[in-house]
């Protein structure tokens, strides 16, 4: 056995959370120090331009849903919403603090800078101290977590609810008291009131569960236990099921007909390769960037883990979630792609890339393991960094909104089309002009009757467009040139403003 080997198995956290933090010949304060430095990083990040990027299609649904009582909440999110109300409900009181951006995003902020410190007490029930900061600062770091940590979406949260699902669960699994059943339990209901992928997670433990039962002395006291878990959670699936999932529920998905569309198996034996292949080389490349060494860290990771009991534990932590999305995705049930969606498969990959860690830093040559590292880290803060700059992830609505309200006149009539409502109403409002919300219904007919309705009216029509295809907005406008002279007044990332006199 390595020495480093040697060091986890004397840092092994065996009774309680005060041995995770001791480093031998080191001080109390050392692991607080340094993850509090890779967390004060991780934060910097996802604080950095938080209210600078604007409100997208899905940000903007989630502000509307958020507004009003409990019920219209919970209602709204049902109809508009493809995720359990529990986020949406979070959001409904922090509207009474601000309206911002930045106010709206701190939910999401928060949750991404408490995974950081999460995911190193996940990390040191596997690996040493040293595989455990390269854990925690491979994640602090990491394009995908700060970009939904900066998010009015449900996904930080998700990834944060999915390290101490894994985490608890171990436990409970060396050591099945009530207290971790019962910590557990709460945190898979919470789980399963904020997405669905995160029910796929609580699937695939109870599966390693039963395939440990057979090793263990105890296992009566750990199934009964478990048990009485998995009844209460039944019960609590029960009811978010006819509160959200069953009027959500759309075969192939919610878009599954569009950037979905690949996630799911299309019937065909090339597709099934294609979904196991490529879309599982997409779920690694979205959880962190730089393919070469972050193949190095993953490879010799799953072949690290596989030689020691407590890796072994933590590959079926990961194969097993991995399979039972990918069979969801056979079955056109949930997503299986390298998307927001599949945040909560991303955890025990950064687990796995420290065991790679812990094995090169044993038999690699020293300045070998940290040039890698440097090039690793680099990839990610490159990428992050491009991110943080960027002023717009999908569209950009602000500038068609600024340039309308400079110069529409009282008269005029603004025809918002497809998908532009929710963000073009957060940002453009007291409006005295009649809006008018335009959008395909899906039968061609219909559409240019209501179009042919707007056009038909007197008076000067603004045309806003986002979050559609360039093909739907030509067709919009050839349609709408049979009626008027169409010009172009401005234009933004994914957002477009003619007007038709």
């Amino acid at each position: 056995m390595d020495k480093y080997a040697l060091e986890r198995t004397r840092e092994a956290p065996l009774n309680g959370a005060s041995q995770l933090i001791q480093i031998p010949g080191g001080t109390w304060y050392g692991p607080y120090a340094v993850v509090a430095g890779i967390t004060l990083l991780g934060a910097l990040l996802r604080i950095w331009h938080l209210g600078y990027k604007p409100f997208w299609l899905d940000e903007a649904v989630l502000y509307w849903i958020s507004r009003g009582s409990l019920g219209e909440v919970i209602a709204e999110n049902t109809a508009r919403n493809s995720a359990p109300p529990l986020y949406a409900l979070l959001l409904n009181p922090i509207l009474n603090i601000g309206e911002s951006e930045a106010v709206l995003r701190s939910v999401s902020c928060l949750a991404g800078i408490l995974a950081i410190p999460a995911v190193y007490l996940l990390a040191r029930q596997f690996l040493s101290s040293r595989p455990a900061y390269f854990c925690t600062l491979v994640v602090a770091v990491a394009p995908s977590q700060v970009e939904y940590s900066q998010q009015l979406r449900e996904y930080s949260i998700v990834f944060l609810l999915s390290i101490l699902l894994l985490g608890v669960f171990y436990r409970f699994l060396r050591d099945p008291s009530w207290r971790n059943c019962l910590v557990f339990t709460f945190l898979c209901l919470v789980s399963l009131f904020t997405q669905y992928g995160l029910a796929l997670l609580i699937l695939a433990l109870n599966v390693i569960l039963v395939v440990t039962l057979a090793t263990r002395v105890d296992r009566k006291t750990m199934l009964t236990r478990w048990t009485v878990s998995q009844l209460i959670l039944l019960c609590a699936m029960f009811v978010v099921y006819h509160v959200s999932l069953k009027y959500q529920l759309v075969a192939g998905g919610r878009g599954g007909g569009s950037y979905l569309a690949s996630a799911y198996w299309n019937g065909t034996f090339k597709g099934l390769l294609r979904l196991a292949l490529i879309n599982t080389a997409r779920i690694l490349k979205f959880t962190f960037p730089g393919p070469l060494p972050f193949l190095v860290f993953f490879g010799t990771g799953l072949v690290y883990a596989a030689r020691h009991r407590d890796g072994r534990i933590a590959l079926m932590m990961f194969a097993i979630p991995m399979f039972i999305t990918f069979a969801a995705a056979c079955g056109r049930l949930y997503p299986y792609r390298g998307n927001r969606q599949d945040i909560f498969l991303t955890v025990m990959i950064y687990i796995l890339l420290g065991f790679g860690f812990e094995y090169l830093l044993s038999r690699a040559n020293r300045i070998f393991v940290l040039a890698l590292t440097v090039v690793f880290l680099f990839y990610g803060l490159r990428d992050t960094a491009r991110y943080l700059e960027k002023p717009e992830k999908y569209e950009d609505i602000r500038p068609v909104c600024r340039t309308l309200a400079r110069l529409v006149e009282p008269g005029d009539r603004i025809y918002v089309y497809g998908f532009a409502p929710p963000a073009f109403s957060y940002y453009y409002r007291n409006c005295d002009n009649e809006i008018i919300r335009g959008r395909d219904t899906g039968k061609h007919d219909q559409f240019e009757q209501q179009l042919d309705g707007v056009l038909s009216q007197e008076g000067r029509l603004w045309l806003v467009f986002s979050h559609l295809s360039g093909e739907e907005r030509r067709s919009v406008l050839k349609h709408v040139r049979r009626w008027r002279e169409v010009k172009r007044i401005a234009e933004a990332e994914g957002a477009w403003l003619y007007v038709a006199h």
